[in-house]
């Protein structure tokens, strides 16, 4: 990746699974402070130390979120990294907007209508964000892929399967419903999503509604997958199955790294990025 300046990183959801991997990743990062480990007011860790590795502040502790203002005006923050849920990204992402903060959003569940206001946000404040359902650079470049691949076949059936860890809360994935997304764009772009997608099939007769242009969306909650998405494409008398398999959750947390990086870059056009922004930014560097 292109080599960034200093930045200082607060964290929303930092007492997490994502926001733990984050911490110990940050660390592994000279160039990149964590001010501030944000947390909801329940968290049972409020107040109490953040391991971080020494060359960052020993004395930060977990902070609650209803002390955002405080935190805001008593640290420099450069961006912040948001792995939280859709009510916390929903009520708090719009102040860092409007305190000029750029925000990487990495949480899965957001609904249009916030994604909607949340630009309306961006462009009055002229602070830029930056939403993905997944961080992870390959899983971003299977997702160009598998719009490549629909554009030579698109004829043919398509169906998506899912696979999660057996503690995930949404159904399907984000990254599921993405990567349908990007593929009707080329097979059925005049359809709305809610006709085009199959959300499982149950038991009885479920034949295809719309034939070759409806989606299929499989989802698996099993054990402590990390994550995997297969693509199926299925013409007569054969087939291509692709998947990416998320080894570790570490891909993620890279990713909203060098995503935080990039928007320091942008942070004042105003606008909503992805991963794709980021990855296009790291070829032309």
């Amino acid at each position: 990746m292109t080599n960034f300046n200093s930045l200082n990183i607060a964290l929303i959801g930092a007492g997490g699974k994502m926001g733990q991997i984050m911490i110990s990743l940050i660390g592994q990062h000279p160039d990149i402070n964590l001010v501030a480990a944000i947390e909801h007011p329940e968290f049972k860790e409020l107040g109490n130390s953040v391991h971080i590795q020494s060359n960052h502040p020993s004395e930060l502790v977990f902070e609650s979120i209803q002390n955002l203002d405080l935190l805001l005006s008593n640290n420099q923050i450069d961006v912040c990294v948001d792995f939280s849920h859709p009510e916390s990204t929903t009520k708090w992402a719009p102040i860092f907007l409007r305190r000029k903060i750029p925000i990487v959003i990495a949480t899965t569940g957001l609904s249009e209508h916030f994604i909607n206001n949340i630009q309306e946000v961006a462009k009055l404040t002229q602070t830029s964000l930056l939403i993905s359902t997944n961080m992870a650079f390959g899983m971003n470049i299977f997702i160009k892929m598998a719009k490549e691949i629909a554009k030579f076949i698109p004829n043919w059936d398509i169906e998506i399967i899912e696979k999660h860890h057996h503690h995930k809360l949404d159904s399907p994935s984000g990254t599921a419903l993405t990567i349908a997304n990007e593929i009707k764009e080329v097979v059925a772009k005049d359809f709305k999503s809610d006709d085009m997608f199959t959300f499982g099939r149950g038991k009885g007769r479920f034949p295809r509604k719309f034939g070759n242009k409806e989606i299929g969306i499989h989802a698996v909650r099993a054990g402590d997958i990390v994550g995997e998405h297969t693509v199926i494409f299925a013409g007569a008398g054969e087939r291509i199955e692709f998947t990416h398999q998320a080894q570790s959750r570490n891909s993620f947390a890279e990713g909203a790294l060098n995503a935080a990086r990039f928007l320091t870059k942008v942070r004042n056009q105003g606008r909503l990025f992805n991963i794709s922004d980021v990855i296009e930014y790291a070829k032309g560097s």
